[in-house]
């Protein structure tokens, strides 16, 4: 996959788990930083509306910085004293968002067994599973399908999870989503499918993997183009014009 790519994905998404927590902000997300369960125990206790505290970063909740961080025991805590599971951040996304690009599907489950929506859509119109598409390892995304999540949802520019991997190139993303029958000729807004998105992104595993789901390289978006005239690799041009 190309490095640009999921470099700018990553930024993005992994600015949250990598950002340090502000000496502004309650104690509590410093706690959860540092994996303290208990002093997290010994706020919550002490303080119960510390659950509704918000940090600085997107306005994150506590229930937030520990999908983040990855903390199963924190979450069953904050869910067990009535934190809201599906009380959003300032971008709309909740814990399950966060939880399915960087938490691992045992915070996925804690959530999702204590009725996390699977379909909240964030301010840009993703789903967990939309977010999921963007990560690394495909473990969450094939996780949340296996729990009913919407293959087809679209975000608020008509892409799906397909179209997500295949900006990224994620090939093992885009096999998963496959074998659940997304679909290949699914177009967003500028009537790009996955395929278009792929090449444009020279993308050859994602390409390849595409073409093997029978991707049609010959369909057209908006502006006439297809996916080879969006390709500059040489590889990825070979891929496409063999078909």
């Amino acid at each position: 996959m190309s490095c640009l790519n999921r470099l700018a994905v990553l930024l993005v998404l992994l600015c949250g788990v990598c950002r340090p927590v502000s000496a502004e902000e309650d104690p509590i997300f410093k706690a959860i930083e540092n994996n303290d369960m208990a002093g997290v125990k010994k706020m919550v206790e002490e303080r119960p509306e510390v659950l509704t505290a918000k940090g600085k970063y997107d306005e994150a909740l506590p229930l937030h910085w520990a999908a983040i961080k990855s903390r199963k025991e924190m979450l069953a805590l904050f869910l067990e004293n009535k934190a809201e599971v599906d009380a959003k951040d300032k971008t709309g996304k909740t814990a399950l968002h966060h939880s399915a690009f960087s938490g691992g599907n045992d915070c996925i489950a804690v959530l999702l067994e204590n009725n996390a929506d699977i379909e909240a859509q964030d301010n840009q119109g993703n789903t967990p599973l939309l977010i999921a598409a963007t990560s690394i390892g495909s473990e969450m995304t094939a996780f949340l399908i296996e729990k009913k999540a919407n293959v087809a949802a679209k975000d608020k520019e008509g892409q799906t999870a397909l179209h997500k991997a295949a900006y990224t190139g994620n090939k093992a993303i885009l096999e998963v989503l496959l074998a659940h029958n997304a679909d290949v000729a699914e177009k967003d807004e500028k009537e790009n499918t996955a395929l278009h998105v792929a090449a444009k992104s020279n993308e050859k595993d994602a390409v390849a993997a595409l073409l093997k789901g029978k991707a049609d390289p010959a369909a057209k978006n908006k502006d006439g183009k297809t996916p080879l005239d969006l390709a500059t690799d040489p590889a990825v041009k070979e891929l496409l014009q063999k078909k």
